[in-house]
């Protein structure tokens, strides 16, 4: 289905989760305006809306973020109450569009905002979803092999068909976005939800550069829990792979228990072993530390899921608005849902 840019009735929401940017955003805030006016220049008159999403920052980004409120109405600040994290900003900002398109896009600039521009062309020739794929990444070696290790992985083991190397950098139909919004989950990765949520994808590979400004927010702990909601929340295999563990490692004690028990009966050397031989204190000792390890193993994997049921369960919302900066979609529950259950408003609205 052919869509329409040159139209003032498409509207175009760009969401942005920050935290402690500030040594990035007027970086970030000088190439989104000049993006929106090579736009304006090639004639692509639709209406604009940049949502930025201060998710608890302490280092002075929202008050940066209100002054570019101030000074143009087309940018939206959504502050919360505290840090939540950036899977939980990204859905805080995902639930008050209700816009023709929305990009969602990483304030550290690693990924190009210029990139806007074919995700559109894209998304009018009929794509619901257009995501990066990053083809290079400029980061350090343990990083890269982590990113490449998981992808591979994550793609193996989910029930859902899974593009590698893309990350949440991407442009979704309104369509998909109701849909996204309507999910009950409240330990969310948009990544997979957004393939989970199926619709026609289209993938625009692109080289990821390296943070020029500021640190990154993503500690590599951060990065293994954001790993492990993928895996846990997309997956049963951990679960098999652990029932499959289990019953080898029964297996093979059970063989070696009846090995030993025919070579006692029998009273002669089996295989080289007689049952006059000393006992191997220490392959014992070996043998039970990995059959330990298997079980403990298993408890961890199954310990992961019953930890997110108990966090679903629990029903606390996953975010809280401390207040929101500008003019934005009065009439959106967050994810279409009661907001007393996923969304807990505790503030009024400031319009600027």
């Amino acid at each position: 289905m052919k869509r329409e840019l040159y139209s003032n009735n498409t509207k175009v929401s760009i969401v942005i989760p920050v935290y402690n940017e500030k040594e990035t955003l007027s970086v970030l805030h000088r190439r989104l305006l000049e993006t929106f006016e090579r736009w304006n220049g090639q004639g692509w008159n639709f209406q604009i809306e940049v949502v930025l999403v201060n998710d608890g920052s302490s280092d002075g980004s929202g008050d940066i973020m209100d002054e570019y409120v101030k000074n143009d109405r087309r940018f939206k600040v959504i502050h919360l109450s505290r840090n939540f994290g950036h899977q939980e900003a990204l859905t805080a900002g995902l639930s008050f569009i209700n816009s023709s398109c929305i990009v969602v896009l990483d304030a550290d600039l690693q990924d190009p905002p210029e990139l806007i521009d074919v995700f559109l062309e894209k998304w009018v020739s009929g794509y619901d979803v257009v995501y990066g794929i990053r083809r290079k990444r400029e980061e350090n070696i343990v990083l890269k092999m982590f990113y490449i290790i998981f992808y591979r992985l994550y793609k193996l083991m989910a029930h859902i068909e899974i593009p590698l190397d893309a990350g949440d950098f991407c442009l979704m139909d309104n369509k998909v976005i109701r849909v996204l919004n309507q999910l009950p989950e409240r330990i969310r990765f948009i990544r997979g939800l957004r393939s989970w949520a199926g619709f026609a994808p289209c993938g625009i590979e692109y080289d990821r550069q390296k943070r020029q400004l500021g640190m990154s927010k993503y500690s590599f702990i951060k990065l293994v829990q954001l790993a492990c909601t993928g895996f846990f929340g997309f997956s049963t295999i951990p679960l098999r792979i652990a029932t499959t563990l289990g019953f080898l490692s029964m297996s093979i004690g059970f063989a070696f228990a009846l090995f030993i028990l025919v070579q006692c009966f029998a009273g002669f050397s089996i295989l080289g072993f007689h049952p006059s031989d000393s006992v191997g204190y220490t392959s014992i000792f070996a043998g039970m530390m990995v059959f330990a390890g298997f079980q403990l193993l298993a408890l961890g994997v199954i310990g992961e899921y019953i930890g997110l049921l108990y966090f679903e369960t629990k029903g606390r919302p996953t975010f809280i608005i401390r207040s929101i900066n500008g003019k934005l979609n009065e009439n959106l529950v967050p994810f279409g849902i009661d907001p007393n259950v996923n969304s807990l408003r505790v503030a009024e609205k400031s319009d600027s």
